[in-house]
């Protein structure tokens, strides 16, 4: 297990760009949910806001699983990755 205090892939922000940045990206999803109504989005969503209670109550986000050489992620970065993964895959589709 690994307490990250950082963002994706080991970035580093201060607190403000922090806040302001999940601040728009909440925004930004929930614009997107209520115009594409895709369920996808919704997984994004769920993982977003798991990793802002950890690193609200716990300082920083928990890290646990470990594959190879790849930086260590959790159960939310796999939502927040595979939803909009497919997001992508099926809005093509629709297009």
């Amino acid at each position: 297990m690994t307490c990250n205090q950082n963002i994706s892939l080991g970035i580093s922000l201060s607190q403000e760009a922090f806040v302001i940045g999940w601040f728009a990206a909440i925004v930004f999803l929930l614009f997107l949910i209520k115009k594409t109504r895709s369920y996808f989005l919704i997984l994004v969503l769920g993982g977003a806001l798991s990793n802002l209670i950890d690193r609200l109550f716990g300082g920083c986000v928990i890290d646990y699983i470990t594959i190879g050489s790849f930086p260590v992620f959790n159960l939310a970065d796999v939502l927040i990755a595979s939803g909009f993964l497919f997001f992508i895959i099926f809005a093509e589709r629709q297009s």
